[in-house]
């Protein structure tokens, strides 16, 4: 089980989606939650930003994919979808036949 290390308060953080105590907290949660279930977990590469995940996924043998974005705006492109959002970069990144 993926237990957070103690963390100053003044290093928290807050997710878009919910409010988690810390980015670390947030993290194992996370990765409690899905290493049950048969999932990938498909992420836009950030040029770097995505490594702590992508690793600490590998480590609990969560399937991970890492979309190279050029690629991601073309199929949405090839959609019509011509706006540059991170919402829409989410759903996209979501879709199956992207990867």
């Amino acid at each position: 089980m993926c237990r957070p290390p103690r963390i100053p308060a003044n290093l928290e953080e807050r997710t878009a989606r919910r409010s988690v105590p810390s980015i670390i907290n947030g993290l194992c949660q996370t990765l409690n939650a899905l290493k049950s279930k048969k999932v990938l977990v498909a992420m836009e590469a950030t040029g770097a930003y995505e490594t702590l995940l992508v690793k600490c996924l590998a480590s609990h043998r969560i399937d991970v994919a890492v979309l190279n974005p050029r690629q991601i705006r073309e199929f949405a492109k090839g959609i019509g979808m011509d706006a540059k959002t991170d919402p829409i970069d989410a759903q996209l990144t979501s879709m199956p036949s992207i990867w």
